[in-house]
């Protein structure tokens, strides 16, 4: 497996966030990508509700800079499944239907 790191400043500005996308909206956080060059045009298995990336944000005016980031690219929250993220956070879907949740907190295991 090849690991490869990229910028912010790489990616292209787009109306959807996906796996390889998601450094547009979160480009102060350390990230890479990775792929596998012998299945390079494998299709991903589809995505449950379920399956989330969470970013936690300690700080309430980070967490709204973040939503406002996502909202002004024309992308708006969803419904989560799981009324658990209910009131602390906000789910977002990009086109593929695979989903992160911004969450308004700090993570406590």
């Amino acid at each position: 497996m090849q690991e490869t790191e990229e910028s912010a400043s790489s990616f292209i500005p787009a109306c959807h966030f996906s796996p390889r996308n998601v450094p547009l909206f979160f480009s102060d956080r350390h990230q890479e990508k990775t792929k596998n060059e012998k299945q390079t045009n494998s299709p991903l298995p589809a995505p449950t509700k379920e399956n989330l990336l969470v970013f936690y944000y300690d700080n309430p005016d980070e967490y709204q800079k973040a939503n406002k980031r996502i909202q002004a690219k024309g992308i708006k929250p969803v419904e989560p499944e799981n009324p658990y993220w209910k009131g602390k956070s906000e789910t977002y879907e990009d086109p593929d239907h695979w989903r992160i949740i911004l969450f308004n907190g700090v993570y406590h295991p």
